[in-house]
């Protein structure tokens, strides 16, 4: 029999027979089965090997199932819950999953996933996650979970939209990188996070947000070079704030943090306490002498003792420093400015009100010290000194030379050789108060040094010229205003070096006589002035100083200096003048109106030529006496043995003649000229004249065409 064939068949033996039903589906325990082959219960239909296109419903009691090469379900999604299927779902060969992404087992327990034909993870069989073939080739993360990128550029990228999540523009972003606690069923551990908006971008390390936990300490290990391992703690912020260094080194209170430059670790440092004394409010904190100690100042002292200090002021208000007393008892007001020596003694001082009388009191302590005003670089214009005398072109005489810029031409003519005349003749008056004292003549010149106020100077016209002026006594033996002891400077502008010839007090140039102490050895000294001549050459300003015996010869009458020149050349600018030192250079010349001058000069000397006497008297004898008088009030001696005598004497230059005003009387009118009755008072005298003229007792109309010199007697 080839078959057997039903429409329906039933064997039954309880609840477990076998049935079919018409529509060729074999039930077993069922006479409804809904496949072709049934069970009427759960259990699990044991039939051995089994060839099937699918299977119905879930699966999950089908076990034992082996695959070979593949286990695929054509184009329907596998669902394998519950289901074992050996060592491998996806077999090495692969399996494709849409277009161009794959799901890859390369090796035994190895996962990989693809796209674009090329593989981009993998979970090894360690249960590391390897991102990209780099990592993949070569893992260097450790133990399952871990994870290993091989991304040269940004390697993670992270943050979302805060507080919500997700990822938008324009919205405050944050991301935070965080460790599991201790205990699990705590926050965990901020370890990292970023905040960024519209105007920042932040990190916080350790914490920073309320959803985590908060570091206790941060910190910081550096290795000695690039294969150091486990390295060395360098820095450490701990749950205080304390900063450790090279570990739990903290410090101790009041230490600083030092550098050890750059190939040495930092460390810390004790500063030493520091002590100020006397310290109160207002009070300006200086250094002292002893280590870490401060001196609080009420009285500040500024010094270096090696090489001086300066103490600079600066600023834009009127006054950069102001002196205040807080005494409001006493003279009130008191203030000074004082200066010291070496040893803290005050030497001199600036003060207002120091005496309390209300004045500017300039004060200087020294013993014979002068108050001096400079101006222009050092150049004394007012001194001082110590016994009330003042020196300067306000403070009555500084020159006390006589026309020293020989501008004056109004004196006498010293017997006919006044420089207004020509060259003088040896021993004479080479022109007002300058005399000569050998063979060598002079003449006047307008060739000056430029730009220093002179006219005139004297020419010397050949080497070896002397010249001599004298100053005079107030009385025989009296020194004047040349105090014993004190320093005068003669100083002159010349284009020839010159010679102290001499300088003493003397009646007569003579032997006899008191020197005057020379204080500079050698030839009259550079000032280091210059200028040009006006004309030719270049003038130098040259000086020395001379100091005043402690006494002189009783007869004395003058002071006088001469003055040795070497070679020919221009001269002006004589000057004589006290000063403070024996190394004190000149001041500028004193210029005085030339009034002053004339005055000074016609005290000694004054002509009286292109004029008349009227009315003089015609004695018995050959005397005719007339009434005269200087024009300026003379020099005289007020005291002494030689009181009533007359320095003065007559020079006639021209006789001339006696007229009555039409015709002429006597030609020529006198032989001889003299004086007597001199009143040093008034500067009166009577000029007596010895005459031919025959008449006696008469009256003489008029003296004229005359010339004749009124001259000072002293040498």
């Amino acid at each position: 029999m080839s078959d057997i064939r039903f429409n329906q068949w039933l064997h039954n033996s309880g609840t477990g027979g076998v049935s079919q039903v018409d529509g060729g589906h074999v039930g077993i325990g069922t006479t409804n089965p809904l496949i072709p082959v049934g069970a009427g219960n759960t259990a699990i239909l044991n039939v051995g090997v089994v060839t099937a296109n699918s299977y119905y419903g879930s699966g999950a009691n089908i076990t034992g199932v082996t695959t070979a090469s593949n286990f695929k379900t054509g184009s329907s999604n596998l669902h394998s819950t519950g289901l074992t299927v050996g060592n491998a779902l996806v077999h090495s060969t692969g399996i494709n999953v849409g277009t161009g992404a794959t799901v890859h087992s390369p090796a035994s327990n190895v996962l990989t996933l693809g796209t674009n034909s090329n593989e981009r993870l993998r979970i090894d069989s360690s249960g590391r996650l390897l991102v990209g073939t780099g990592a993949a080739a070569n893992p260097k993360s450790s133990g399952a979970g871990s994870i290993d990128l091989d991304n040269q550029a940004f390697s993670i990228m992270v943050g979302g939209n805060h507080p919500s999540g997700g990822r938008s523009n324009n919205n405050a972003k944050t991301f935070r990188m965080s460790m599991v606690h201790y205990t699990l069923a705590e926050e965990p551990i901020n370890i990292l996070q970023g905040y960024c908006d519209n105007s920042d971008n932040n990190v916080y390390i350790g914490g920073g947000t309320g959803s985590a936990n908060s570091l206790t300490s941060v910190r910081i290990y550096t290795g000695a070079n690039n294969t150091t391992t486990g390295g060395t703690e360098r820095f450490r912020i701990h749950s205080a704030g304390q900063i450790g260094l090279s570990g739990a080194n903290y410090g101790t209170s009041g230490q600083v943090l030092t550098s050890g430059g750059s190939g040495s670790a930092a460390t810390w440092s004790t500063i030493t306490g520091t002590t100020i004394n006397n310290n109160a409010n207002d009070r300006v904190i200086t250094g002292s002498a002893s280590a870490n100690t401060l001196e609080g100042e009420a009285n500040l002292t500024f010094e270096t003792s090696t090489s001086g200090g300066t103490l600079t002021v600066a600023g834009t208000s009127e006054y950069q420093i102001k002196l205040k007393d807080s005494n409001t008892s006493g003279n009130g007001a008191e203030t000074a400015l004082a200066f010291t020596d070496s040893g803290n003694t005050i030497q001199g001082f600036v003060g207002y009100n120091y005496w309390g009388d209300g004045n500017l009191d300039i004060q200087n302590n020294n013993s014979g010290g002068n108050v001096c005003i400079n101006t222009g670089g050092g150049n004394e214009r007012l001194i001082i000194t110590s016994d009330g005398d003042i020196y300067g072109p306000s403070a009555g005489r500084k020159n006390w030379f006589d026309n020293g810029s020989f501008d004056c031409t109004y004196g006498g003519r010293k017997a006919n050789v006044s420089m207004d005349y020509g060259n003088h003749h040896a021993y004479g008056w080479v022109t007002d108060r300058f005399m000569s004292r050998n063979a060598v003549q002079w003449s006047r010149s307008s060739n000056v040094p430029t730009g220093k106020g002179f006219s005139y100077s004297t020419l010397t016209n050949g080497a070896g010229g002397i010249l001599m002026q004298a100053v005079e006594l107030p009385d025989y033996g009296d020194m004047g205003v040349f105090t014993p002891g004190s320093y005068w400077c003669v100083s002159f502008w010349s284009t020839a070096t010159c010679n102290p010839s001499a300088a003493a007090f003397s009646y007569d140039l003579g032997s006899t006589k008191t020197d005057i102490i020379v204080s500079m050895s050698g030839a009259y000294t550079s000032t280091g002035e210059t200028a040009s001549g006006t004309s030719t050459g270049t003038f130098t300003r040259y000086y020395k100083v001379f100091q005043m015996p402690s006494s002189i010869i009783s007869t004395a009458t003058a002071a006088y200096w001469q003055w040795g020149f070497s070679q020919q050349g221009y001269t002006t600018g004589f000057q004589l003048e006290r000063v403070p030192t024996s190394t004190s250079k000149p001041t500028p010349y004193e210029h005085v109106h030339p009034s002053v001058t004339i005055a000074r000069c016609r005290r000694y000397a004054y002509r009286v030529y292109n004029s008349r006497h009227v009315t003089g008297w015609k004695r018995h004898d050959a005397g005719v006496h007339w009434e005269a008088k200087h024009p300026v009030l003379p020099t005289h001696m007020p005291s002494g043995s030689n009181q009533s005598a007359d320095p003065y004497g007559v020079h006639m230059h021209s006789a001339g003649i006696f007229t009555n005003f039409q015709s002429n009387w006597q030609n020529p009118a006198v032989t001889s000229l003299g004086r007597y009755g001199f009143n040093p008072a008034d500067g009166s005298f009577v000029l007596n004249g010895q005459s031919n003229y025959s008449g006696t007792h008469v009256v003489i109309p008029s003296w004229e065409s005359f010339e004749y010199e009124i001259q000072h007697g002293f040498f």
